[in-house]
């Protein structure tokens, strides 16, 4: 029996670590230009600086509302729960803006902005043509953007945040009766990513120690134009091609070839079974890690490569206890309420 803490921590990395796509990502964290609106339209010029991620309250100059924002009472307030509808603040746009040139040698390729967390409702428009909105708050957003964009020349990329209060109904804002004010604003990272016209957007790598094999589940991303006419071509079929190594020495454990069709215009779900027979097992003590490379072909050609880092491991629950690699683990940790923790000033760009 041992403890998990340093378990937790280590999983929380190992599991929950980005796929990678070769070469192809441009970054767009950084300094952006900032301003504010009391309507929806852009503002004629901006005056303020803003980092991304980063939520409102870090532009520079501070905007208007930064003192209602994080109003410090005299006096402890006697109050049982908070309405969010109770502003102190008269509401706001919010715009980002970034200009970003795009090489010319990506102009063969399908381009998708990708923003992994924003709030509140968030619409994006490249070179002044508008690629769509989201209410998603806590989750990845994604916008094709292929045909706004200029290959070889700048590229303006403008993404406007709205309020909570403007969330429509069926959004996940989330109610805290502990908060005052819900700060919107871009919070985790935006990057531009390039492919071929078949994507892997989401790849997930589980291993299994007792069934000796490891599971691949693709989420492929078809940019093939839909079926307009009778008798336009509705499916593809793509080639992947995986291979497992041992992350520091690279020594190959495992690969395989494997065929799917994917829906034009939309999200296919593939899933890829390899047996693994000699492998090290992971643990806290020896954290010991492979490397799966994720090569998807359009027929013959390459259209998108990912890597995954894992660990060989069963984690399972028995009763109230966890077992890893069948031996008992116990638990030790806690939890926060991290959107409340926004509310300090002192956090700035902690979030």
């Amino acid at each position: 029996m041992k403890n998990l803490t340093l378990l937790f921590i280590t999983l929380f990395f190992a599991i929950s670590a980005l796929s990678q796509n070769e070469g192809k990502i441009i970054n767009l964290n950084g300094r952006w230009d900032f301003d504010q609106t009391t309507d929806a339209f852009p503002p004629q010029k901006f005056t303020r600086k803003c980092p991304v991620p980063g939520l409102i309250h870090l532009a520079e100059p501070k905007i208007e509302a930064y003192d209602k924002l994080f109003k410090r009472p005299d006096q402890v307030l006697a109050e049982e729960a908070y309405d969010y509808r109770k502003l102190l603040y008269e509401p706001r746009y919010s715009w980002y803006k970034k200009v970003v040139n795009i090489p010319a040698d990506m102009k063969d390729n399908e381009a998708m902005l990708t923003i992994l967390k924003s709030q509140f409702v968030t619409q994006v428009y490249i070179n002044g043509k508008d690629v769509g909105q989201s209410i998603s708050c806590y989750t990845p957003i994604d916008f094709k953007i292929t045909n706004a964009l200029k290959f070889g020349a700048d590229n303006e990329i403008l993404i406007r945040v709205g309020e909570r209060i403007w969330l429509p109904p069926q959004a996940a804002g989330s109610t805290d009766k502990e908060k005052v004010n819900y700060i919107p604003g871009i919070w985790d990272d935006v990057f531009l990513s390039f492919s071929g016209k078949q994507k892997i957007k989401k790849s997930l790598i589980l291993p299994s120690v007792k069934n000796k094999n490891v599971t691949v589940k693709l989420l492929v991303r078809s940019f093939y134009p839909q079926q307009v006419m009778y008798g336009d071509q509705m499916i593809d079929t793509i080639k992947a091609e995986i291979q497992i190594k041992e992350k520091t020495t690279g020594k190959l454990v495992a690969k395989m070839v494997a065929y799917g069709e994917t829906d034009r215009d939309n999200e296919t779900q593939l899933e890829i079974e390899l047996p693994v027979t000699n492998f090290k097992k992971w643990s806290p003590e020896d954290p010991f890690l492979y490397e799966a490379e994720i090569q998807l072909f359009d027929g013959e050609k390459l259209s998108d490569v990912v890597t995954e880092n894992f660990g060989m491991r069963d984690f399972e629950r028995r009763g109230k206890f966890f077992y890893l690699n069948n031996e008992k683990y116990y638990l030790r940790g806690s939890n926060i309420t991290l959107h409340r923790f926004f509310e300090d000033p002192d956090c700035q760009a902690l979030p």
